[in-house]
């Protein structure tokens, strides 16, 4: 048998809902011939960054996800203390493999750490790997150690952040007139084991959005309305949380995050294995606002108890529930019309100052319709300890959803990873083996609508290369919103119908200190809807339309360089096939379905206290599959420079001043309207510590438009220059 034929083989063998998690067994098997070491979390590219603005620039390159920098975003604001965090936050670290975890926390009970570069102790981390890691890790002073047992700790950060842009010559670049949006956060750490926190954030937004069904608009039933009382200035629902910890059990109330297993059930956090709960005041912050992370909020008690019940094996249960206030982008919510006539279509939003409102006005102003629904929900989880990285465990929640829109027939929009029903049940069982150096992972889920999913890794050492097979398998009807197994974007399809299953591997080979490469291959097949063709009978119960399995194909390469201490530079290539005839898609959502992308970055120590960092990529994107400006060219220069470092190594830290330039040329299509973008950015910012507890930096950018096209209108359109400023304050006692 061929290739080609084997590949296909595997494929129709899981058509079924079921078989594709049978196909998990084969490949775990594979994975215990031979032994195997991972990346604990495989982020893809070298993590090499000194602030939050870093993130968003691998995450806006494509180096990074969302959820990636989300986590790593956590891990900036509240390091890892290296002689105290548990297993589970240690493999988030950039670089670290399994074993490498295993070691760190070997070396430790030998002797505790007394800085970020004493890692060199444990075998195979390298100083190029420190330095990835020491952003986002410490160690406690001793002299706070001694004093922590029955002392009140505390620290506070506080952040504001604007946009300053006058009005362009077009209705469709008003004036900016929204107030600084700020964020708040004070946490507490009294005695032993009792952690308390809360989270204010200030936003620009609109008030008590509700359906109004005597609007004209809305007896014709050509749009439904929402009106709201207007524009405001207000505080969402602050986060809060209070936490006792225990040897054997611990409780949060309020706030919080968690997941399990391989995060096909449940999960919150965005963690690589995640095991409970942890507290949750997180805030997304942009150039020119502050937000919630609406999808992941979860508001009510969670509690974990564990036991030992049989001599090395420890059972650990945890219980979840929460009722939470969530936000919407209005077109995430759609009114359905009795009868399904004319189908469903999204909210018109109108304020008392503007009857007639337009998109325009609501997609420039105020996208989020705030307090949109509630969610509640329940669930626990079960784990065995089999000793090490070995366990089992079984997931299960269930939830439900309630519009506080006072309209009975608004529901969710494919957009979103809520199906249409309001009720959603499921559950499933996962397992880790570890029996050095050979580690497995793997999770099976099912829901109350029969569907299922199955996520798989395994890895293999084989003559220095680090060989990584894994599979996917999300049925057709999987639409669990608190699953984070991703399916590759299909925004056709929207968020909810993930129907996807392929393989993908990964090989990561360092022949040399100083030469690191990498490749990937994955191979999935979509499911995807689209008019039927020829003899094919439609699903009256999917709009009409047959189901179709595209082949989808992805490779990627990277080449990574370290001539020296002081110097490390590299490249990559990708290419994305969507085999988009096949997929149904045409010329009314994209151009084509293929995406070259091509990279190279650098980075430099310089000899007089100053890192010089630059990032170049090209992408040829088939914009329908993204939701945002494809990115054709991408250009950034950073200098991030310590002056008072010359004086003394104390000091070092005092005064740092940061600068970037940054160039941007791109272009999308929506729905068959062109739009595009080019545009220069530079910022400066200062941050000093004038005490050793006490951090303070301003920043201030620019962005100058060289043309812009409306985003409804493909036009372009003259942009005003705009400008941003941004105040952070960290004080910790």
């Amino acid at each position: 048998m061929g290739i080609f034929d084997l590949r296909f083989s595997i494929f129709d063998l899981a058509s079924s809902e079921w078989r594709g998690v049978v196909c998990l067994v084969g490949l775990l098997s594979i994975g215990l011939l031979e032994p195997g070491r991972a990346l604990a979390y495989d982020y893809r590219v070298p993590i090499l960054v000194s602030d939050e603005d870093d993130l968003e620039e691998l995450r806006e390159s494509g180096d990074i996800t969302f959820d990636e920098k989300e986590q790593l975003l956590r891990m900036l604001e509240r390091p890892l203390d290296l002689n105290r965090a548990a297993r589970d936050r240690l493999y988030n670290l950039p670089g670290l493999t399994y074993s490498m975890v295993d070691a760190i926390i070997a070396e430790r009970k030998r002797e505790p750490f007394e800085s970020v570069d004493d890692l060199e102790r444990v075998e195979g981390i390298t100083e190029e790997m420190i330095e990835q890691i020491e952003i986002f890790a410490k160690v406690a002073e001793k002299k706070k150690e001694k004093r922590e047992k029955g002392a009140t700790r505390w620290n506070l950060r506080i952040q504001a952040v604007d946009r300053i842009k006058d009005a362009g010559l077009t209705s469709s670049s008003p004036q900016d007139k929204n107030l600084p949006e700020t964020y708040t956060r004070l946490r507490v750490r009294a005695g032993d084991g009792l952690e308390a926190g809360v989270a204010v954030v200030t936003s620009n937004t609109i008030e008590d959005a509700r359906y109004n069904p005597d609007h004209p608009y809305s007896l014709e039933e050509t749009k439904p309305v929402l009106e709201t009382k207007g524009e405001a200035y207000l505080p969402p629902i602050p986060k809060a949380y209070g936490m006792l910890e225990r040897e054997s059990w611990r409780v949060i109330i309020g706030s919080y995050r968690v997941g399990f297993g391989q995060r096909a059930v449940f999960d919150t956090t965005g963690q690589v294995n995640p095991n409970g709960f942890e507290p949750d005041l997180f805030a997304n912050a942009s150039e020119s606002s502050v937000t919630f992370p609406s999808s992941k909020n979860l508001m009510g008690v969670a509690a974990t108890v564990g036991g030992t019940v049989l001599r090395a094996t420890d059972v650990e249960a945890t219980a979840f529930a929460s009722y939470a206030f969530n936000d919407l982008y209005y077109t995430d919510v759609n009114h359905e019309y009795e009868g399904g006539f004319p189908g469903p279509d999204s909210y018109k939003v109108l304020t008392p100052s503007n009857d007639e409102g337009t998109y325009d006005d609501l997609w420039n102003s105020y996208p989020s319709i705030p307090r949109a629904y509630t969610e509640m929900l329940g669930g626990g989880n079960v784990t065995l300890e089999l000793g090490g990285k070995s366990h089992v465990g079984v997931t299960g929640y269930a939830a439900q959803v309630d519009f506080q829109l006072e309209d009975e027939s608004a529901t969710f929009a494919r957009s979103v990873a809520w199906p249409e029903r309001k009720e959603v049940v499921a559950g499933g069982a996962d397992f880790a083996f570890a029996s050095d150096p050979v580690t497995v992972f793997g999770e099976a889920a099912t829901m109350d609508n029969g569907s299922a999913a199955g996520v798989a890794r395994a890895v293999v050492d084989w003559k220095g290369m680090e060989i990584e097979p894994s599979y996917r398998y999300l049925g057709d009807d999987f639409d669990n919103p608190h699953s984070s197994v991703k399916s590759q974007d299909e925004l056709v399809d929207g968020n909810r119908d993930r129907g996807e299953h392929g393989a993908r591997l990964s090989v990561r080979y360092k022949p040399a200190p100083w030469l690191a490469l990498r490749a990937d291959q994955d191979v999935w097949k979509a499911t995807v809807w689209e008019e039927p063709e020829g003899d094919e009978i439609p699903d009256p119960g999917h709009d009409d339309e047959v189901k179709h399995y595209p082949m989808r194909m992805e490779s990627a390469g990277r080449l990574d360089l370290y001539p020296t201490k002081q110097l490390s530079l590299g490249g990559l290539v990708s290419f994305l096939d969507k085999d988009i005839d096949e997929s149904g898609r045409d010329e009314e959502f994209a151009v084509d379905g293929e995406k070259w992308r091509l990279g190279g970055w650098a980075s430099a120590k310089l000899p007089i206290f100053m890192r010089l960092k630059a990032a170049y990529n090209i992408s040829y994107v088939d914009e329908a599959l993204i939701n945002k400006y494809g990115k054709e060219h991408y250009g950034v220069v950073e200098l991030h420079a310590t002056p008072l470092g010359f004086a003394n190594s104390r000091l070092e830290k005092l005064l740092t001043f940061s600068a970037r330039g940054k160039y941007f040329e791109g272009s999308a299509e929506s729905f068959g309207e062109p739009t595009n973008e080019k545009y220069a950015e530079g910022y400066l910012q200062i941050a000093g510590k004038p005490r050793s507890s006490l951090t303070v930096a301003l920043r201030g950018a620019i962005r100058d438009h060289y043309e812009k096209a409306n985003w409804r209108t493909g036009v372009m359109e003259e942009k005003p220059t705009e400008y941003f400023w941004r105040v952070v304050l960290d004080w910790e006692m």
